[in-house]
């Protein structure tokens, strides 16, 4: 398993959107640690984790929409595809949170998710990719602590988890293609 480090003062200057998806993805890992760690987790843990999740599922849709309308040739349809995948998952996560008790959530993504626009396509591709890595790990995590207490909520996660795991693989596919990264 690969430890990632905390990003620098001057890195997190450079990548704002990757410290948005690490910063979202710490709250998460700390809450459910504490929440479930002993006994398991109960319906307001599991449902506070899920608003953790939503939040990094449109700060990813808010993300995929800019470098869609910034990209050029098929990364431009690409980024848009993904930007409506993440989109109808957050509508899951929020569905699945007023099935928990909670309402459906107004929040909104950090606004730095569209920042980075100056910086070139492979650059911010590479971030992503770093950053859609910190995701996985993440997800990974909460199934492990979720357990089997709560099937539906872990068939949604490994349903976003799959997800994320092929957007990774896209990104790769872009950072190899010439046209994007020589």
């Amino acid at each position: 398993m690969r430890v990632y480090r905390k990003a620098t003062e001057a890195e997190a200057r450079a990548q704002p959107f990757l410290t948005d998806v690490e910063s979202i993805h710490n709250r998460i890992r700390r809450k459910m640690k504490r929440k479930m760690a002993a006994s398991g987790p109960d319906r307001d843990a599991v449902r506070r984790m899920l608003e953790g999740v939503l939040a990094a599922e449109l700060a990813w849709a808010r993300r995929n929409r800019v470098q869609g309308t910034s990209a050029r040739g098929p990364a431009t349809q690409w980024f848009l595809d993904q930007a409506r995948a993440e989109q109808t998952l957050a509508e899951r996560l929020a569905a699945r949170i007023e099935e928990l008790g909670g309402r459906r959530p107004a929040r909104r993504p950090p606004r730095r998710a569209e920042d980075g626009n100056e910086r070139g396509l492979c650059a911010r591709l590479r971030e992503d990719l770093v950053a859609e890595r910190v995701t996985i790990g993440t997800y990974r995590a909460l199934l492990r602590l979720l357990g089997d207490h709560d099937p539906d909520t872990r068939r949604l996660l490994e349903e976003i988890l799959a997800r994320e795991e092929e957007h990774a693989e896209g990104l790769v596919g872009l950072l190899r293609d010439a046209r994007y990264c020589s």
